[in-house]
Formats: C-alpha cells, sequence, structure tokens
C-alpha cells in the first residue's frame, strides 16, 4: 500500500498511484498477447506483409484481408503497448517523491517499447535479419519481466509478507537465466530457418537427420553446422529443464518456501507442457498452431520464474 504524505495534492497522487497500477495490468496482458501474434505472424509467413514502416502500403490503416491483416495487427497492438507505457511514465511523474522506484522502472519500461519499436522496425526494412529477429524476440521477454516486476511492486500490499528462505533466490534466479538463454538459441534457429534442418517427423523428434548431407541415418551429433546449432536447442532444453527443475525441488524441499508452492506447481506443469509441445512441433511437420503455442508456453513459463524470483527477493526486503 502507498502512503501519502502531505503535500501539494495528495488525493491526487493516490489516484495516480491507483491508475498506475491498472494501466501496468493492462499493459502486461496486453503484451502477452502481442507476444503471442508477433510468433504467430513469424509461423505464418506474414513479416513482410508491409514492405515498409511504420506505416504499411502508406497507409496508417491499410486494408485488413490476409497476411496484411495480420502483421498489420501485430503494429497496431504494439502501438497500444506503447502508448500504455506512456500513460504508465505520466502517471508515475505524479507520485515520483513517495516510490522513486516505480518512477525509475516506468522510463526504463517506456525506453525499453521504443528500443522494440525501433527494432521492429529495423527487422521489416533490413528484411528479416536474424540477429535482429532474435534480439525482438529477447526484449519483448525483458519487457514483460519489467512490466511484471512493476504490477506486483505496485499492488496494495497489507499485512506482514511471510519470509521466504534466502537461499531460494539464487537458485531460482539460475533457473530463469537458463530459460532466458534457452529462448534465445530457440530464437535464433527459428529466424535462422533451422527448424527443420534435422527434418521433420517422429523419427527426427529426438535425434537429427541432417538435411544437409546425403546421410539418411538419425544421429546425435549431425555434420553439418546449422544442424549442430539446431541440436543445441535441444540439448540446451535438456540442460535448462535440468536446471528448473532443480529450483523448483528446492523450493518445494524448504520449509520458508511455502508460500512459492504453488507458483512451482505451476511451473512445472508449463514446463512439461513446453517439453512436450517441443517434441510435436517436430513431429507433426512444425504447424504453425504448436509452434506459436511452444513460444507461449515459453513466455508463460519465464513470467512464472520471474514472480517466484520477484517473491523471494520481496520477501527478503520486506
Amino acid at each position: 500500500m502507498i502512503y501519502v504524505e502531505a503535500g501539494s495534492n495528495p488525493a491526487r497522487e493516490l489516484s495516480s498511484y491507483r491508475a498506475f497500477h491498472w494501466v501496468t495490468g493492462l499493459s502486461l496482458f496486453a503484451t502477452s498477447v502481442l507476444i503471442a501474434l508477433g510468433g504467430f505472424v513469424h509461423n505464418t509467413g506474414s513479416s513482410l506483409a508491409c514492405p515498409d514502416w511504420p506505416l504499411c502500403f502508406g497507409q496508417v490503416m491499410p486494408k485488413m484481408e490476409g497476411a496484411v491483416a495480420i502483421e498489420h495487427s501485430h503494429r497496431l497492438l504494439g502501438a497500444a503497448v506503447g502508448f500504455f507505457a506512456v500513460l504508465g511514465a505520466f502517471f508515475s511523474w505524479n507520485f515520483r517523491a513517495l516510490r522513486p522506484d516505480l518512477f525509475r522502472a516506468s522510463l526504463w519500461a517506456l525506453g525499453l517499447v521504443i528500443f522494440q519499436g525501433v527494432l521492429g522496425g529495423a527487422t521489416v526494412l533490413l528484411g528479416l535479419s536474424p540477429l535482429l529477429s532474435t534480439a525482438h524476440l529477447g526484449t519483448s521477454q525483458v519487457f514483460l519481466g519489467l512490466l511484471l516486476w512493476i504490477f506486483l511492486r505496485s499492488r496494495s500490499q497489507t499485512g506482514v509478507i511471510p519470509a521466504i528462505d534466502g537461499r531460494l533466490v539464487r537458485p531460482l534466479a539460475i533457473a530463469a537465466a537458463a530459460l532466458y538463454l534457452q529462448m534465445l538459441l530457440g530464437a535464433s534457429i527459428r529466424h535462422g530457418g533451422a527448424g527443420s534442418i534435422c527434418g521433420l517427423g517422429w523419427d527426427s523428434s529426438l535425434l537429427c537427420i541432417d538435411q544437409g548431407t546425403a546421410s539418411e541415418s538419425a544421429v546425435l551429433w549431425p555434420a553439418s553446422l546449422p544442424a549442430r546449432f539446431h541440436m543445441l536447442h535441444r540439448f540446451g532444453a535438456i540442460a535448462a529443464s535440468g536446471v528448473i527443475l532443480w529450483a523448483l525441488l528446492k523450493v518445494w524441499r524448504r520449509e520458508g518456501g511455502r508460500p512459492l508452492r504453488a507458483l512451482a506447481g505451476l511451473a512445472l506443469g508449463l514446463l512439461l507442457a513446453q517439453v512436450t509441445v517441443g517434441v510435436f512441433t517436430v513431429a507433426t511437420y512444425i504447424g504453425v498452431t504448436s509452434t506459436t503455442l511452444h513460444l507461449v508456453l515459453a513466455a508463460a513459463l519465464w513470467a512464472t520464474l520471474l514472480a517466484m524470483n520477484f517473491r523471494a527477493r520481496e520477501s527478503q526486503t520486506a
């Protein structure tokens, strides 16, 4: 809860604080949808449906049909998220003396959304550079995490926060970092066109039938560099899953970790679903639904692990 002090207009500060919290929540929801829609844009091959930027065929509102409708809807929702970031910075200015942490975070959020927009524009104008596209995905996840932190920090709090074992902070942070690196690796493979380099179907769901060579045998470590890069993502999935399970196990075993156990259960469910969808994505010939769901589940797991991190750190500073 925010405690307003005597000042020029404490009622305005309190109303701005409440508005800031709800605008952040709305932005958090819109950003989650935007990430899913961004994956859908790429997976349907609609990324360059609008060849120019920031307009589409020189128009603010082109004829919304087919790939243009998919791509331009993504841009419009991105503009809405940018507007929410501006509103957040405006509202936080009114209570900046009381909560400078939220004011600074709102400025970071505004800067990130501007940077993300520039990356999106450069991605279109430079012809879907794998590096820029991967950076676009990576920035979106950082922005999502920042919004989540702001939303949790700006919620009304009453009572005493239950203590959480301080030894949980490090493993939860390591788990989140491992997942983030895995998401970047997956994005680089997807945007680099190496998603199907190891073949498609159930025979290729675990081992690699290297499409870059004449060999038709399934191997664990293929000969071509793109196929090896693809397999690194699979090995990374095993490693990241192991790290996440290790962190979740620590949460369940620590007595002080009880406030986090519900989130740990959610994280476990998301992790199992993510691994399953990852296998089905290759086994079912990389369909639009499975690849988009793979991204959505990764973002949901990322947000859950971050919420656990924030909750553990909040307990230490309460």
